[in-house]
């Protein structure tokens, strides 16, 4: 009977080990679990292109309401709203702006980066009918 009881707490010392063994290789299992799903790099959200093209926008708009860029479109000069967008922006973007009517050249806008293009229709300056858009392709430096 003693060989017995010597048999049973070893077992029960056996069944300890098992137990742990069984914790370890859980928690082996969930840490691998975690690190398998939480290896990838998040990617760069798009939400700086969103407030970029929405800065543009402003700006645009900006010159609208205080009068200038309808003026400038009327006397067809693009280097008057350019200079006016230059004081409004951040120096970390370039841009091009240009006044066209249903289709604007691209020829000074890189086509490497990723340029973002704003579309903003002027229909009128005092009693004229211009029927013009200004086009401003904005990109980050």
């Amino acid at each position: 009977m003693r060989c017995f009881k010597n048999m049973k707490t070893e077992f029960q010392r056996k069944k300890g080990f098992v137990y742990t063994l069984e914790v370890l290789i859980a928690v082996g299992i969930v840490i691998v679990a975690a690190a398998m799903v939480f290896k990838s790099i998040p990617e760069k959200s798009q939400t700086d292109l969103a407030t970029l093209k929405e800065q543009g926008f402003r700006a645009v708009k900006y010159l609208d309401d205080t009068g200038y860029i309808r003026n400038y479109v009327n006397q067809n000069n693009e280097s008057l709203i350019e200079a006016g967008l230059a004081g409004i922006l951040s120096s970390t973007v370039n841009f091009e702006a240009e006044i066209c009517g249903t289709s604007c050249s691209d020829a000074n806008v890189p086509a490497s980066k990723d340029v973002l293009s704003i579309d903003y229709y002027i229909s009128g300056y005092r009693d004229e009918y211009l029927e013009k858009r200004v086009k401003l392709w904005i990109w980050k430096k």
